[in-house]
């Protein structure tokens, strides 16, 4: 009766935030922005040159914007899937100290980096410190430099025959990540740059978005020299908070009736405007140590205010249900329509939805986590690699410490160019040194 209870108190505070958020006029939202920064600016009055980044990223318009801050140039493009969506795809110009951008040759080999759940391209270039950018030194390391992004998230938010505000435009997961999104976007990229594979990196679902799109399309292995999976999710353990855990693991369409079958976390956005930057960290920290009991020690606080600005994109709710039917299975496995009753022979299910084939990947693959991550089971995961996949941990990190923590650039970047030298060819750049 309690948890039934509780559930209809979490809708009810759902309906009223998205009542009251999207009826405050700008004038109140300007009047909530100028009191916060009001508090924060007695709270923290220093102005150190970490604060005056952090301000200017959290205050940017976008992913060019941000790159723009340390000088470097951006392309952008849009991908065409082949089930209507339209995909933005960003990539960047070594045109760092340079008066004209030195557009990548077609010869420097590519690596195509992809965010993880919720997120977007910012994800990676939301940085207080350029040496702390895996984009940014793999250009300076002479690499051609793609950055995708997920259907739905605001670099994405447009289909040929679909609004954004249908159910038919947010109805898609994982699934349809590995069969379009994925696929599409490396055969767009090796198209406009002529070359024939490339690397991938992949940050939380991004990597796991790779693994299903390897193992459903046979041909994109010989299209994917290597892929890098950056506290790579394949199978979750689940939420902190048991009894919500269990709940929502036993009937994942129960998420459903709470969120509905469009967008979730449309009203961060909201949020974070109404918010101060240093206030809304707070919030988020709460909310991580909450479900996942994240405490992001090594992250410092002025890039938890960088980055937890582009943290929460827009996705699908069918993703997220997806992901918690992943979590009841205990494998990785395709959206389960639901189709027939669960009927049980001997102790096991009749119906299952179909298993993701990973141990057919023939790309090399290798996984950089924090041993401190409590989201991921990577034993687990391994069994459902293939066996050369290679697994590298990084002491006391968690899921998000990956790639915003204080010491990326000593414990994580090295390790990804170690990885991308192996099987690579030397960027023209560097080969006369």
């Amino acid at each position: 009766m309690g948890t039934i209870f509780g559930l209809r108190f979490v809708f009810l505070l759902k309906s009223f935030l998205k009542c009251e958020t999207s009826c405050l006029s700008s004038l109140i939202f300007a009047l909530y922005e100028a009191v916060t920064i009001r508090i924060y600016a007695v709270i923290v009055p220093s102005a150190t040159r970490e604060h005056i980044i952090t301000q200017q990223i959290v205050n940017a318009s976008g992913f060019a914007d941000m790159c723009a801050l340390y000088g470097y140039s951006v392309e952008e493009h849009i991908v065409k899937t082949t089930d209507g969506y339209l995909l933005g795809v960003h990539r960047i110009h070594r045109s760092k100290c340079l008066i004209t951008p030195k557009v990548p040759s077609q010869r420097n080999p590519i690596v195509y980096l992809h965010h993880g759940l919720l997120g977007t391209s910012e994800n990676f270039v939301c940085v207080t410190d350029a040496k702390r950018c895996l984009p940014f030194l793999l250009v300076e390391q002479g690499y051609d430099v793609w950055l995708g992004n997920n259907r739905g998230n605001k670099y994405s938010a447009k289909h040929v025959s679909h609004q954004s505000t249908e159910n038919d435009f947010w109805n898609f997961s994982v699934d349809e990540f590995a069969l379009y999104d994925i696929p599409n976007t490396v055969d767009y990229i090796l198209s406009t740059t002529g070359q024939k594979a490339l690397a991938y990196v992949g940050f939380s679902q991004g990597s796991a978005q790779a693994f299903a799109a390897l193992s459903i399309w046979p041909q994109l292995n010989d299209k994917v020299k290597v892929i890098v999976g950056l506290s790579p999710a394949l199978t979750p353990r689940g939420l902190r908070l048991g009894i919500i855990d269990k709940l929502i693991k036993s009937w994942p369409s129960l998420l459903y009736v709470l969120l509905g079958r469009k967008a979730i976390m449309s009203s961060a956005i909201d949020w974070h405007r109404i918010l101060h930057p240093s206030f809304f960290v707070r919030m988020v920290d709460l909310l991580l140590i909450s479900l996942f009991g994240w405490h992001g020690k090594q992250i410092s606080f002025e890039q938890k205010t960088a980055a937890y600005s582009t943290i929460y994109g827009i996705g699908s709710v069918k993703t997220i249900v997806h992901w918690f039917q992943i979590m009841q299975y205990s494998c990785f496995r395709m959206y389960d329509d639901g189709v027939g009753p669960r009927l049980r022979i001997y102790g096991d299910e009749f119906y299952k939805s179909t298993q993701f084939p990973t141990r057919n990947i023939r790309s090399p693959i290798c996984l950089i986590y924090g041993t401190s991550d409590s989201l991921l089971d990577i034993d687990s995961m391994l069994k459902e690699l293939p066996t050369h996949a290679l697994a590298i941990p990084v002491k006391d990190y968690e899921h998000l410490d990956i790639i915003w923590g204080k010491e990326v650039h000593h414990l994580v970047i090295p390790r990804v160019l170690g990885v991308l030298d192996r099987y690579l060819s030397v960027p023209v750049s560097r080969r006369a040194d």
